[in-house]
């Protein structure tokens, strides 16, 4: 009986080793698959990104909205400035001068907008609006309702250069 009990230890030990070494071998086997996989997803997301993307080296003209003010003040002195884009923060001071000195002088020709102009600033706004301002706060509300009364005027003119 001794030998039986010696035995049968011999193989259930034997036997959960294998056992072991099979799901370790099984869950290695699941993980480079899973792996491999993935880099699989991956190669072929860069290659329809980098099929989509166009050559960045090509030239064009990109354009910046800028708001010109002239205000008078109570001594008659005249003030004039040029608000931009928050993202356009560090813009030169020369350049601002020089902003205002081509607003001011005249020269510029003022068109009115372009109805497909206004349909595509129009479809900006209204994104940009919908996602700046909250519709809970009664305060963002009416400035939101004010800014699409502004955008809506049809006399809106802008000066197209070259």
């Amino acid at each position: 009986m001794v030998n039986i009990v010696t035995v049968f230890g011999s193989e259930s030990g034997d036997l959960q080793s294998k056992i072991s070494a099979s799901i370790a071998k099984k869950r290695a086997l699941d993980t480079l698959n899973k792996a491999r996989l993935f880099l699989c997803q991956q190669k072929s997301m860069s290659r329809t990104i980098q099929e989509s993307m166009l050559n960045e080296n090509v030239a064009g003209s990109i354009y910046n909205p800028v708001c010109f003010l002239e205000v008078n003040n109570t001594s008659n002195q005249v003030e004039k400035n040029i608000f931009n884009s928050n993202y356009l923060k560090s813009v030169d001071k020369r350049i601002k001068e020089k902003l205002i000195a081509d607003f001011s002088s005249g020269s510029l020709k003022w068109q009115k907008l372009s109805k497909e102009d206004q349909k595509n600033i129009s479809m900006y706004l209204d994104n940009e609006l919908n996602t700046s301002y909250s519709a809970t706060d009664s305060h963002s509300v009416r400035v939101r309702e004010m800014i699409q009364k502004l955008s809506a005027i049809d006399t809106i003119q802008g000066v197209y250069s070259k």
